[in-house]
């Protein structure tokens, strides 16, 4: 059985195109690039009967949350340091500083949890359709994740390993054969003989 893979790998590549330029411009094209990333591997998953949506939507779900954890205690700790600075007073300075601290440490562990989800899917995906550079770019996305905390370096690598994304997909095979799984024939039960 042939199945049609065209469609949700260009979704799948423009997606990751149009997260690529996120990455340059600001976050509504990375908006509209996981939507059609989800919307590609969604239709993928269905054919293919895998879980690579699932897995993507939590990735996705999860770096959204981080995104705005960062934002909403950056900026509180930013207030606070002008406030504090106005008034001269070092305890406010100090909490404003442990804000901005505690907002970038949880920001960066559930980056992690959602670059791991991301690969888990690439994964999949590329060991469904025998398409290798699809894998590289999760493990990529992964790389960039953990060194993000090295001065910003991990988003130069996450933007490459979207970059990969969009080619794998871009030239991943637009059908793919799938055997109909048949269960093996068991032998026939031996009977037992009387008053056993």
């Amino acid at each position: 059985m042939q199945k049609d893979l065209k469609t949700p790998n260009i979704l799948t590549g423009t997606g990751f195109v149009i997260a690529f330029a996120g990455t340059l411009s600001g976050i509504l094209p990375s908006i509209i690039g996981a939507i059609l990333i989800l919307a590609g591997l969604y239709m993928l998953s269905e054919s293919l009967s895998l879980k690579a949506f699932e897995r993507a939507l939590i990735s996705f779900l999860i770096a959204f949350i981080s995104v705005v954890i960062f934002f909403t205690l950056i900026l509180k700790s930013i207030v606070g340091l002008i406030f504090g600075s106005f008034k001269l007073s070092p305890a406010i300075i100090a909490i404003s500083g442990m804000t901005f601290l505690l907002g970038f440490l949880i920001s960066y562990i559930l980056s992690l949890i959602s670059a791991y989800f991301f690969f888990r899917a690439m994964s999949e995906v590329s060991e469904a359709i025998k398409h290798p550079l699809i894998l590289l770019s999760g493990v990529v996305v992964l790389i960039g994740a953990a060194t993000i905390i090295v001065f910003g370096f991990g988003i130069v690598i996450i933007a490459i390993g979207l970059l990969i994304g969009a080619i794998a997909f871009f030239t991943a095979p637009t059908e793919l054969k799938v055997s109909e799984y048949s269960p093996p024939d068991l032998p026939p039960e031996k009977e037992l003989p009387p008053g056993r």
